[in-house]
């Protein structure tokens, strides 16, 4: 956790600078040093998806993410740029669907995705040298997983992009996954709570579980219901145990 604080706290006068080449030879310290303390233990691994704010943000989820890590678990959550770079798989899929104008700027996308791939290649280049480095999913790759599960036109809320997460984590032997979603938000009960047959006929080894988050909702209820989740990934074959 040291460790982490005190890169959060160097890259940010980089950040305000603007020094693309200082944060990349920042990363590859941060990757070499992370090397050193890397722990090789064998450990659980549940995979983390829901609404964009309450998945990244630790008030909205009452830090279970945190509380899945005191527990010996690894949460293994996808990274922000996948929320964004969907817009690669859905403008092309509005246009041809009629739900979206096409336009001339639509030219300029596949630009700019080339653009976004050669800066996650850099970056993924100088993050490497961390040996359990997950490197950026193909979105187009995602974007075919999803589209067996629920159409590709589903883009409200999370839309397509939370059955394309579950499909990954199981694709990588990860197995056990939860959904994190604000109370009564309907685009993400529908895609997300709504599919569970769908990913089960395609998945049918994976165990899923749908949390709701309001200011009323109860902290042991969540965390009882982690419990028995915590219990099935740590019962899962070896070969889909991660190492921290």
């Amino acid at each position: 956790m040291l460790l982490k604080d005190k890169y959060l706290t160097d890259i940010q006068p980089l950040v305000r600078q603007k020094d693309i080449k200082g944060m990349l030879r920042l990363m590859e310290e941060a990757a070499k040093e992370f090397n050193e303390l890397a722990d090789d233990r064998q450990v659980p691994q549940i995979g983390i998806v829901g609404e964009i704010f309450v998945k990244y943000n630790s008030f909205a989820h009452k830090s279970v993410v945190d509380w899945l890590v005191e527990q010996g678990v690894e949460p293994v959550i996808p990274g922000l740029s996948d929320f964004f770079v969907q817009t690669f798989v859905n403008t092309p899929v509005g246009v041809k669907n009629n739900f979206r104008p096409a336009s001339f700027s639509n030219h300029f996308l596949r630009l700019a995705e080339i653009y976004v791939n050669r800066c996650a290649r850099k970056i993924a280049k100088a993050a490497s040298g961390f040996r359990y480095f997950r490197p950026f999913t193909d979105i187009h790759h995602d974007a075919k997983m999803a589209e067996r599960i629920v159409s590709l036109s589903a883009q409200f809320g999370e839309g397509w992009l939370i059955p394309a997460e579950f499909a990954h984590f199981a694709e990588k032997g990860i197995y056990n996954a939860v959904s994190l979603q604000p109370f009564g938000c309907i685009a993400n009960h529908i895609i997300a709570k709504g599919i569970e047959k769908r990913i089960k006929k395609f998945y049918p080894d994976m165990n899923l579980l749908f949390l709701d988050f309001d200011s009323g909702v109860s902290e042991v209820n969540v965390l009882n219901r982690l419990f028995f989740m915590i219990r099935n990934a740590s019962e899962q074959p070896a070969e889909s145990i991660g190492t921290t």
